[in-house]
């Protein structure tokens, strides 16, 4: 038994991180960027589980230096686990204004809403007619976070929704292993085998384009110099499932979904294949995202490619969930 889970507070660089813990995993949120979960800690190894940026959580009071929307999102962005939305990949005009890239909510201020044995964040977008809101709850091994988006407008609206959890070290390592229900292996936008209708491989193979195969079940070390995009998809009957297993530390990070309100993930690995901004080739980072819609480059360009983005109509409320379960490898 674990307990009822627990909450409290606590400071780092200007901010209040909200927390909360039962006796087997203890998470904190930053709700000023994006109620993103930024730390996810296994009481029984004392391991972190999720990444942050080199540069940590950005000090509240840091300078904004001018530059692109994508290097001013940079600046802001703390790593862990987030959510994209209305848009992820590149920025996209729609309804005449700008969504930056990967949308608003991950760097969108939320207000906490409920602190009784969850947390639950709030807030109302500026660029699209959204409502949000982020439940998050801690039930034995399990994290829940739950979303849904109300629109307020009086269209319907196209979005990409895209829960963002980034795995890093220890638990990432060349000794890992990744496990998934996923059968295939989605090109990116870009590879010539997409133009062509060609069949996507079985997992875990991934064909980059240019390149020889790689198995995306092996992760490369830290400085290796490779970077990995890829989106798995036909999960079939039962929940999705990617579990990163690490049997050198007896850890394991398995997400779970409804493949039927996700019916992709994207897998973004860094492993110091960027030289240049913003990883600069220094990153260690897996993340395993459930999303509506692939490949990456923006709603405009999922659109145009492969039409799977998500309708939501005036006045409706969609909802989706992604849990992470912390235990031992090999679990089912």
């Amino acid at each position: 038994m674990t307990g009822a889970a627990r909450t409290g507070e606590r400071a780092e660089r200007g901010w209040m991180l909200r927390t909360l813990e039962n006796d087997a995993l203890r998470l904190e949120v930053l709700a000023e960027r994006g109620a993103t979960i930024v730390s996810l800690r296994d009481a029984r190894t004392g391991h972190e589980l999720l990444w942050r940026p080199r540069w940590g959580i950005p000090h509240r009071d840091r300078i904004e230096l001018p530059g692109s929307s994508e290097a001013v999102a940079m600046g802001h962005y703390a790593g862990g686990w987030n959510t994209l939305f209305p848009n992820a990949g590149a920025a996209s005009t729609e309804h005449g204004v700008e969504w930056p890239m990967h949308g608003e909510v991950w760097l969108a201020p939320f207000d906490l809403e409920r602190s009784d044995g969850c947390l639950e964040f709030r807030t109302v977008l500026v660029r699209s007619p959204f409502e949000f809101v982020r439940r998050i709850e801690l039930e034995g091994d399990r994290v829940t976070v739950t979303e849904s988006a109300r629109n307020l407008g009086a269209a319907s609206i196209e979005v990409i929704w895209n829960q963002h959890p980034a795995f890093g070290a220890p638990l990432l390592g060349p000794q890992a292993r990744i496990r998934s229900t996923a059968r295939v292996v989605h090109p990116d936008i870009g590879d010539p085998r997409a133009a062509r209708g060609a069949e996507p491989p079985a997992w875990p193979l991934h064909h980059p384009p240019g390149e020889v195969p790689v198995d995306l079940g092996i992760p490369p070390a830290h400085g290796s110099g490779v970077s990995r995009r890829a989106f798995l998809g036909e999960f079939g009957d039962g929940p999705a499932m990617v579990a990163i297993e690490n049997p050198s530390l007896r850890l394991a990070a398995r997400v779970e979904w409804d493949p039927a309100e996700f019916p992709y993930a994207w897998y973004w690995l860094e492993a110091g294949g960027r030289p240049g901004f913003p990883w600069f080739g220094a990153e260690y980072v897996l993340g395993i995202e459930p999303c509506t819609s692939y490949p990456t480059g923006g709603i405009g360009a999922i659109r145009h490619a492969t039409g799977t983005q998500l309708t939501i109509g005036p006045g409706e409320t969609a909802t989706r969930a992604v849990s992470v379960v912390v235990g031992a490898p090999g679990k089912p």
